[in-house]
């Protein structure tokens, strides 16, 4: 039968324990997110302002976020397109009368 390990403080360590190490908060860039979130709620024209300083600002300092600014970009354009659209058919519906007569 052995005995137990007497009871008492663990021994110490041969070498000291690593110091710790500064952690790095890696944050999005914020017009990114800006752009991507106005663009999804139909603000084209301050998404795609948005995106395009926002990649700008992310190639500058390797900030993550450029896919957000694409997609903002994307569907700033996108919608900016069917604004465009929608008032040429208006204008078109509206004058069309006109030009028939």
């Amino acid at each position: 039968m052995t005995t137990p390990p007497p009871l008492g403080p663990p021994p110490a360590l041969a070498w000291p324990a690593p110091a710790a190490q500064p952690v790095r908060v890696v944050t999005t860039n914020a017009l990114a997110t800006t752009a991507l979130v106005t663009a999804l709620l139909g603000l084209s024209v301050v998404a795609v302002v948005c995106g395009h300083v926002a990649r700008r600002q992310i190639r500058r300092t390797g900030e993550p976020g450029d896919a957000q600014a694409v997609v903002g970009l994307v569907v700033g354009y996108l919608g900016l397109a069917a604004t465009a659209v929608g008032v040429a058919l208006v204008v078109g519906l509206v004058t069309l009368p006109f030009v028939t007569s």
